[in-house]
């Protein structure tokens, strides 16, 4: 009988934990800045064969006007001229940091993709 109950117990125990642990897993949303940096990255590296110090710099700046876009301007309305002001600063920023990273090649053939 005791044998029976330590099975039983031990059945018991094993079915409880080996569940598997969704909580233990990621998955990649796309919902955070530096995973959208990564695949605008790639597209951009595709598109201009960039260098590793390139690859480097654009991903800080693609991360960075993200989140500023994030915290400034989503969600709110378009309509409203500070928005809309610091909406065109951000692309603004943007366009310097792809002008000062990229070759004149390069920039060239990105703005035409744009």
């Amino acid at each position: 009988m005791k044998r029976i109950f330590k099975l039983a117990l031990l059945t018991l125990v094993l079915g409880l934990f080996s569940q598997t642990m969704n909580g233990q897993t990621f998955t990649a949303s796309g919902d955070k800045p530096d995973e959208m940096a990564k695949a605008e990255l790639a597209q951009l590296d595709k598109d201009l064969n960039l260098s590793d110090e390139q690859e480097r710099t654009l991903f800080r700046a693609i991360v960075k006007r993200e989140v500023e876009y994030r915290k400034s301007v989503k969600g709110k309305d378009p309509n409203n001229p500070n928005v809309a002001h610091v909406a065109r600063k951000l692309e603004e920023n943007f366009n310097n940091s792809m002008k000062e990273t990229l070759t004149d090649k390069q920039y060239k053939k990105w703005l035409r993709k744009q």
